[in-house]
């Protein structure tokens, strides 16, 4: 199964999940051969891209070729990164802007779709939980984030740079403090939540991008003053740091951590629905949400009934969305199930 746009659909192509408008009318079910005519309807309705059949086993073929390559590009952009930071921290030099984000728009580029990126970032980020890691995810998904956004190349690349250096200052955070395996006791946390102070200070010892400093100061500011170092508001919190916020909790809480597992993306989707409308900047939360669930969209699922499904749907409940289940094919609206919800993506 792959992800077509539909001004790039062709004639013949079978549907591999229904295909639904917007507001939730079904178009044409799965299975069918897709006609010049559905083409032109998906148009009317603003659909932008259909879940179409493919080999499967040619598919898996050519995604493993991709994946690999991608692997060992995110494995030396990690080195890569970790260098430019000795490089900030210890040697009082910092890259140009072009040398510092290339591996992060590189990999960022390799993606096709949305679900590819985080099908693969899930998987790679579980193998390497350093900050470098984490700031390079961050980096990727916000960029992603701003292209949601319509941002222009150049604010998407202003964007990827806050990414990268926005965990900066957590090099001045004790070892034992920053990877403990338990819960911090508050003094920790107090000290934990420095590095972005540590972070600011050590940036604007250089000539870098504003955004990129504020980036690192504000990253954990929320738009209803619940956040820190300063408590600000949204009126406080410039548009870069507010989507680094967003891309930098997302990745935090789905990566495994030494005292946790990562959580399910729906999880962590429901979550930002429980508190994003008052927290995060309106602009982009809700467009993240549906967006990311979107994603899923053909994907296999674990729920918590035990039973597998393949999401078809995505509701206004984002982390709850339709669902087929592969036993016998039957619907179930996990918006409307008070005691199911998703595990797992498979």
């Amino acid at each position: 199964m792959r992800e077509i746009k539909v001004n790039e659909l062709k004639e013949g192509m079978t549907t591999a999940v229904d295909v639904f408008s917007p507001k939730g009318q079904l178009i044409l079910k799965r299975h069918q051969t897709v006609s010049a005519f559905d083409i032109a309807k998906f148009g009317f309705y603003n659909i932008a891209s259909v879940y179409v059949e493919g080999s499967s086993a040619q598919e898996k073929e050519e995604w493993n070729k991709k994946y690999a390559i991608i692997k060992e590009k995110y494995r030396d952009s990690i080195d890569n990164l970790h260098e430019y930071m000795n490089d900030i921290l210890y040697r009082n030099i910092i890259p140009d802007k072009n040398t510092l984000i290339r591996d992060s728009v590189e990999i960022f580029d390799r993606f096709e779709t949305s679900y590819e990126l985080f099908d693969a970032l899930q998987v790679l980020k579980q193998t390497d939980v350093s900050t470098m890691a984490h700031s390079m995810n961050v980096s990727i998904i916000a960029r992603l984030i701003g292209v949601w956004a319509g941002h222009d190349t150049e604010k998407l690349d202003e964007i990827s740079m806050a990414g990268l250096l926005h965990d900066i200052g957590k090099f001045k955070i004790p070892d034992e403090i920053l990877l403990k395996p338990g819960k911090l006791t508050k003094e920790e946390f107090e000290v934990i939540k420095k590095h972005t102070v540590y972070g600011y200070e050590i940036l604007n010892n250089f000539k870098i991008l504003e955004s990129t400093k504020r980036a690192a100061l504000l990253h954990h500011e929320k738009f209803d003053g619940s956040g820190y170092p300063f408590g600000y508001t949204s009126d406080k919190i410039d548009d870069i740091s507010a989507i680094i916020t967003i891309a930098d909790v997302y990745d935090a809480m789905t990566s495994k951590r030494c005292y946790r597992d990562g959580m399910c993306p729906f999880d962590v989707i429901a979550d930002f629905e429980y508190d994003g409308i008052s927290k995060y900047h309106p602009k982009y939360i809700g467009m993240f949400l549906e967006k990311i669930a979107s994603s899923y969209i053909g994907s296999n699922v674990l729920l918590t009934n035990g039973k597998k499904a393949k999401i078809i749907f995505v509701t206004e409940k984002y982390s709850r969305p339709t669902v087929t289940l592969l036993e016998d094919n039957s619907v179930l609206v996990l918006k409307d199930e008070k005691d199911i919800k998703i595990a797992a993506v498979l």
